[in-house]
């Protein structure tokens, strides 16, 4: 942690540019959480799982509700309309049609962002489950309600784990897997998922969709400052410079990479993976923890007539300082 923090305050000071004190001490304070240690047996690890599973369940459960309610008749409950506005995360789209003027709704647990937000985490329950505990029911109920958020960023968690996930699992238990596999994909046919999900797979490919601001944008800010002044790639724009687009909360790496440059990126990408990878626990908990933290920062807008820094494409209106 004091590597990243020297060399990103260098990396800020040494070349001659802007940078927002504010976004590096935020930087700092953030990354800050990951120093402290809270020394616990394995017992009382397993008892935390235990407890996360049963608010995965309610997840569950809450995404059936969602879609009773709606085939009642009725509008999905919306809590954005109870809350005040500057509590509201406008860069999540909390309300999302199952796909472009759909009368129904994603489910989003009532209480979640979104319905990616939904999916992630009754994927991450659904892998806990399979590697550790692989009790029946609640691979049943996360397993059915997964395929109900009809989100692809939990099936997409589970693909990416699954290397790490099969070596854990029983013969027996796979051999279950592939029937109860056979009835969801019977199912999915049955109720038009398949019909859905194909409206939405070339969703990465439109600049308003949320999988384009949530896999591609990142890549491609990412692209551009790689391929552009030597000195811009290595030292980054300037901490808090970097582009604001609407709907866009940038993923961390991106952020980094952009704003810092890539040795610093280097030296976080070290410490982060230490934190994350310590000893002592499960693997598989900690590549779920790896993969699903990647937070976007959002930040409020500079003055239209700011100018930007030279380092930064004169198309970046408005600056996050």
């Amino acid at each position: 942690y004091a590597a990243f923090l020297i060399v990103a305050l260098l990396g800020q000071l040494w070349p001659d540019r802007s940078f927002g004190a504010t976004s590096l001490l935020l930087a700092a304070a953030i990354y800050a959480a990951l120093v402290i240690v809270l020394p616990i047996n394995c017992a009382t690890h397993r008892r935390i799982l235990l407890n996360f599973q049963l608010v995965i369940v309610a997840v569950s459960l809450l995404v059936f509700v969602d879609h009773a309610i709606q085939l009642a008749g009725r509008d999905m409950p919306n809590i954005e309309a109870i809350q005040p506005d500057k509590m509201i995360y406008h860069e999540f789209v909390y309300i999302q049609p199952l796909y472009y003027g759909s009368p129904y709704s994603k489910p989003n647990a009532i209480f979640l962002l979104e319905a990616s937000t939904t999916s992630q985490l009754i994927a991450t329950g659904l892998i806990l489950e399979l590697a550790l505990f692989q009790r029946l029911r609640f691979l049943l109920l996360f397993g059915c309600a997964l395929i109900a958020t009809f989100a692809g960023t939990g099936l997409l968690l589970v693909v990416v784990s699954s290397p790490f996930l099969l070596p854990r699992l029983k013969p027996a238990l796979i051999a279950a897997g592939v029937l109860a596999m056979a009835v969801a994909i019977a199912l999915a046919a049955a109720t038009g998922w398949f019909e859905v999900v194909s409206k939405r797979l070339d969703e990465h490919e439109h600049k308003g969709s949320s999988a384009y601001a949530r896999f591609v944008a990142p890549v491609e800010i990412v692209g551009a400052t790689i391929a552009g002044e030597p000195e811009g790639a290595l030292f980054g724009v300037g901490a808090g410079n970097i582009e604001r687009r609407p709907g866009i909360v940038w993923m961390a790496y991106a952020k980094i990479i952009v704003e810092y440059g890539l040795i610093v990126f280097v030296v976080w990408l070290a410490f982060f993976s230490h934190a994350v990878l310590s000893p002592g626990v499960p693997f598989i908990v900690a590549w779920l923890a790896l993969v699903q933290f990647q937070p976007g920062v959002r930040a409020p807008a500079i003055p239209r007539d700011a100018t930007p820094h030279p380092l930064v494409s004169p198309a970046a209106r408005p600056l996050i300082k």
